[in-house]
C-alpha cells in the first residue's frame, strides 16, 4: 500500500494493525459450477474429461475495497478471518442495501505490500467491490467500520448471529482491536522551495514504493540518487521474488513514491551539483551520497 493506492488517503492504524481504503488486484478462480436445479456442483476437472472447453478459469481485475491487517494470535486463525469478512460483508449488505453480487469478501490468500516495507501476507481480511474498475461501494464500509462492527456484535449478543462462543468472541476482541486505530498521515513531508542547486530527496536507506508502467509495485531501499542526462536518478535495492533474484537498479525518481509507513523513510536536502546530502545553510556535507558506482 503507497499514498497512491490509497483512496483519498484513508489509513487508520494503531498497535494491532490498520484498515485502510485502497486499490486492489482481484484473482478469482472458477473451478465448478452448482446446478441451480439440484444444488449439486459439478467441479471442470471432472466435466473436462468429457468436454475439453470445460475447464477451470481465472478472472484478474483491478477494484477498490478495505483491508484489515491484526497482528493478533486470535486474527492467525484462517478459518476465523473466512467467518469475519463474511459477517462483516453480510453486516455491511444488509445495513446499505447493497446487491450481494456487487460486494465480495476474502480472509485467506491476502498479500498486501508496502505498509511496513514489505509484503504480509496473512493475518489480514479484504471486502471490496465485485465490479471491474470500482463504483467505491465500499467507501461507506470504510467511514463507517466501526459501527458496522457494532452491529455484528450486537447481532451476536442478541443470539440473532448463527456464531459458536469462539467466534462470538473474536467479534468483540475486533470492536477492542479497532477503537484503539486513529488517523494516520500518508501524505509526502517534501513541502518547502528548493534552493537553488538542491533538491528534496529520499535519505539513504529509506523505505520506498517502485512502480513500473503495467507491472504491480513493490518496496524497494533507496542507496543513494545521481543525476543521470539532467534527469534525478535513485539506486535502489529491490528484494528477490520468484523468477527475480533482485539486487540493485538505477531508476528514474518519478517512480519512486514515499510508502505509507511514514517511519519508514525520510527527505533530506541534496546538492544537485555535488551529489551530497547536506544542509543548504551548511557548509561541510552531512552525508556523501555516490560512491561512483556505475548505472547498470
Amino acid at each position: 500500500i503507497a499514498p497512491v493506492d490509497l483512496q483519498e488517503n484513508r489509513l487508520v492504524r494503531g498497535e494491532a494493525g490498520f484498515l485502510a481504503e485502497c486499490q486492489m488486484q482481484i484473482t478469482e478462480r472458477v473451478e465448478g459450477y452448482q446446478d441451480s436445479r439440484t444444488g449439486r456442483f459439478h467441479p471442470y476437472s471432472e466435466l473436462q474429461q468429457r468436454n475439453p472447453n470445460m475447464r477451470a478459469r481465472t478472472r484478474n481485475f483491478r477494484t477498490s475495497g478495505v483491508v484489515l491487517c491484526l497482528k493478533e494470535a486470535w486474527f492467525a486463525n484462517a478459518s476465523l478471518r473466512r467467518a469475519l469478512a463474511d459477517w462483516i460483508r453480510d453486516v455491511f449488505l444488509r445495513e446499505y442495501s447493497v446487491s450481494p453480487q456487487d460486494v465480495g469478501s476474502a480472509g485467506t490468500n491476502i498479500s498486501v505490500v508496502g505498509l511496513d516495507g514489505g509484503r504480509q501476507r496473512g493475518s489480514c481480511i479484504a471486502i471490496y467491490d465485485e465490479t471491474y474498475g470500482s463504483l467505491r461501494l465500499t467507501e461507506k464500509l470504510y467511514l463507517d467500520f466501526e459501527h458496522v462492527v457494532g452491529r455484528l456484535c450486537a447481532a451476536v449478543e442478541s443470539g440473532s448471529l448463527d456464531a459458536d462462543e469462539q467466534l462470538g468472541e473474536v467479534v468483540v476482541e475486533l470492536q477492542r482491536a479497532i477503537s484503539t486505530f486513529s488517523t494516520t498521515s500518508s501524505t509526502p513531508r517534501a513541502n518547502t522551495e528548493a534552493p537553488i542547486g538542491y533538491d528534496q530527496v529520499f535519505t539513504e536507506g529509506s523505505l520506498v514504493y517502485f512502480r513500473e508502467s503495467g507491472q504491480m509495485g513493490t518496496d524497494v531501499k533507496i542507496i543513494q540518487p545521481t543525476m543521470m542526462n539532467g534527469s534525478l536518478m535513485y539506486q535502489v535495492e529491490l528484494p528477490a521474488r520468484p523468477g527475480n533474484k533482485g539486487g540493485k537498479r538505477w531508476v528514474d525518481a518519478s517512480a519512486v513514491q514515499p510508502s505509507a509507513m511514514a517511519d519508514a523513510w525520510d527527505y533530506a536536502w541534496w546538492n544537485r551539483e555535488t551529489e551530497v546530502y547536506e544542509d543548504p545553510t551548511d557548509t561541510e556535507p552531512i552525508h556523501v551520497g555516490n560512491t561512483g558506482d556505475s548505472a547498470n
